[in-house]
């Protein structure tokens, strides 16, 4: 656990009326550890921010698993030649975290609402319609445990929401929310009836809600190695329990498709994935927006001063002093 001063970019803006900018720095909390699972290393990082942001990271490294390819026969069907007589199979791996939120609710989550959100396009013409490039935000609650199991859409930019509805911000007027915000993950690649999908079945959904509950930590269960199905997950959502009042808790499941590189070899670069959960009327405005000012002490102008001001006056001559004109210029 450290605080990072990592130089990221909360906010900035430049008034091209006024030739003004801002701009600040922001440092985030990082909140990390390393697990060796055999052959791979699975780091686990968290990032607090000071815009009420969360992201989560998992980083995997490691050595690729391999075996014999003979030299003179085909590429391996299942593989990558990664160098001379070294075969690495493509492969796929799957997380699921398990969320367990408060916002804002004093009875540690129990009143808490789970929606989906999604774009969806307005029918074109019409009055509400009329150049055919409107469109609007639907939230659809989900009432039970069989109803919340869902899939990524990156096509309607669907996410997740938490909120209270017995917290309400006073600008919006609207319950205080979190989001759930996915990242890139791919679909399982097993049929339904090998054995890995049976014992993985938390991954064949990006998103599962449960009541809440202290002994359900594992959506594969807890013996996955000698089981021939998830004794998790399938079996906490089999009744399709009402999710109202619950404490409901949520289940993302992620992951990344491995087709290995000649330059994995022999110790593989990180391969990224993770989800982010961002505030969403939970503040009263951006909760950055305050930060101090910092100037980089470390970076220098590199051109002499007189070229910058010939450089501007030029700029200036040639828009006639308006930024408009300039920009239409361009």
């Amino acid at each position: 656990m450290c605080p990072s001063p990592f130089p990221c970019l909360p906010w900035q803006h430049w008034d091209c009326r006024t030739n003004h900018a801002e701009v600040r720095r922001s440092r985030r909390l990082v909140v990390s550890m390393v697990s060796t699972f055999m052959n791979y290393e699975y780091a686990l990082y968290w990032y607090f921010y000071q815009d009420g942001s969360i992201h989560f990271e998992l980083k995997l490294t490691g050595i690729l698993s391999t075996s014999v390819a003979p030299q003179g026969e085909d590429d391996p069907p299942f593989g990558v030649r990664v160098a001379p007589g070294v075969n690495a199979t493509v492969h796929q791996h799957f997380f699921c975290m398990r969320l367990d939120p408060a916002v804002d609710d004093m009875e540690g989550g129990r009143n808490l609402v789970v929606s989906e959100v999604e774009s969806v396009p307005l029918a074109p013409g019409g009055r509400s319609n009329p150049h055919c490039n409107g469109f609007k935000m639907v939230e659809t609650e989900l009432l039970s445990t069989s109803g919340a199991q869902r899939t990524h859409n990156f096509f309607t930019a669907r996410f997740w929401s938490i909120k209270n509805p017995y917290s309400i911000n006073p600008i919006s007027k609207r319950p205080v929310s979190y989001r759930l915000l996915p990242a890139a993950s791919p679909a399982m690649m097993s049929h339904p009836s090998s054995l890995v999908a049976r014992r993985a079945l938390f991954a064949t959904k990006q998103l599962w809600v449960t009541p809440h509950s202290d002994s359900q930590r594992f959506p594969a269960g807890e013996h996955v190695v000698q089981s021939n199905r998830c004794m998790g997950l399938a079996e906490w959502t089999r009744k399709d329990l009402s999710l109202r009042g619950t404490d409901p808790v949520l289940w993302y499941s992620f992951g990344v498709t491995h087709a290995p590189r000649v330059e994995d070899f022999p110790v593989m670069p990180v391969e990224v994935c993770g989800f982010s959960l961002k505030p969403d009327g939970f503040f009263a405005g951006n909760p950055a927006v305050d930060l101090p000012p910092c100037r980089d002490q470390a970076s220098t102008e590199q051109l002499p001063q007189q070229h910058n001001h010939q450089q501007q006056q030029a700029v200036q001559a040639g828009a006639g002093g308006s930024c408009c004109l300039l920009l239409s210029k361009l």
